[in-house]
């Protein structure tokens, strides 16, 4: 199995030459004659089927799947906790008081720090993968590969849909949401928010949008932005990608995975909440010899969130 695995990394396909080439200059002819002979070791003598059955090895069939990509993990901070350690969370209750002015013989005044105590509860995901003994021999390590990957999305997105469930309940509970008429994202909306945000010291930085969605942008141009006051080069880029970013200082990150219809604002992560990640994603393997099956069982570590500071948050709805 290493050894299928090492020669496909170091062999690829070459359209230019329509032919498997060696992909690593590091690689002797011997060593590459020794790993084709083991990787065709178990099929058939007929060179035909030795061939396809590398060329199986090789070659992926075409994905159908996207790679998912998570969009929630800058909205928290990340903590790593031991299997016994305690993830308490320290609340400060109220704001500090001021400072007093007083005269040369005047009173000091302490401040006393008011905390609360909160311990996030963990939750887990799990999956698991079966790999048939003769799928395996016809497909190769590289769809084994693939459904590994697959699974691993499957957790991600799972994970993914828990943490925007704990981000949408705390925008809703601070009243942080705006609702735009017309299915796009409207300039004035932004504006707004930006302004209210920044006029409490709760300065926003980041947006998190669906690459669909982030297009509405060059609508803008035939808003305020236009009658010759948009700089040559946001036009420049609006033709070029049809969108213009960093527009009111922000970070704009498009992703297919955010939901469409639904944008994101954030301040620094650092300000909103916490990410609790106890222990590691585990994998366990085993064998079932009465019906030659290949089991592959993943899960995932334990995983918290809390927001503490729900007004560095906006949802914009369209």
């Amino acid at each position: 199995m290493a050894r299928e695995l090492e020669l496909g990394k170091i062999i690829t396909y070459s359209p230019q030459k329509a032919d498997f080439v060696i992909a690593s200059d590091t690689v002797t002819e011997v060593q590459l004659n020794h790993l084709l002979a083991q990787a065709v070791a178990r099929t058939s003598n007929d060179p035909g089927v030795q061939r396809r059955a590398l060329i199986m090895a090789l070659q992926e069939p075409i994905n159908y799947a996207v790679r998912f990509i998570s969009w929630t993990e800058p909205f928290f901070m990340r903590e790593n906790y031991g299997p016994l350690e305690d993830n308490t969370i320290p609340l400060e209750e109220g704001l500090q008081p001021v400072a007093l002015q007083t005269g040369h013989l005047g009173q000091i005044t302490f401040v006393e720090p008011n905390f609360n105590w909160l311990r996030p509860e963990f939750e887990q995901w799990a999956t698991g993968v079966k790999f048939p003994w003769k799928v395996l021999e016809r497909s190769g390590w590289n769809v084994a590969r693939r459904m590994m990957n697959r699974a691993a999305d499957a957790l991600a997105r799972a994970i993914d849909t828990a943490a925007r469930v704990v981000i949408d309940a705390a925008i809703v509970a601070a009243g942080n949401v705006s609702v735009d008429a017309g299915g796009i994202l409207q300039q004035a909306t932004l504006d707004a928010i930006l302004k209210a945000h920044a006029t409490a010291a709760q300065p926003l930085v980041a947006v998190h949008i669906n690459s669909g969605d982030i297009v509405d942008l060059a609508t803008w141009a035939a808003g305020p932005l236009a009658a010759g006051n948009m700089p040559s080069r946001v036009a420049e880029e609006v033709l070029r990608n049809l969108h213009f970013g960093n527009y009111g200082s922000l970070q704009w990150i498009g992703n297919s995975f955010v939901p469409a219809g639904s944008v994101y604002l954030r301040g620094l992560n650092t300000q909103i909440g916490v990410h609790q990640v106890k222990g590691s994603m585990r994998t366990d393997t085993d064998i079932d010899i009465t019906r030659g099956i290949d089991i592959t069982a993943i899960r995932t570590a334990d995983h918290g969130w809390t927001i503490i500071a729900a007004y560095f948050l906006h949802r914009i709805t369209c």
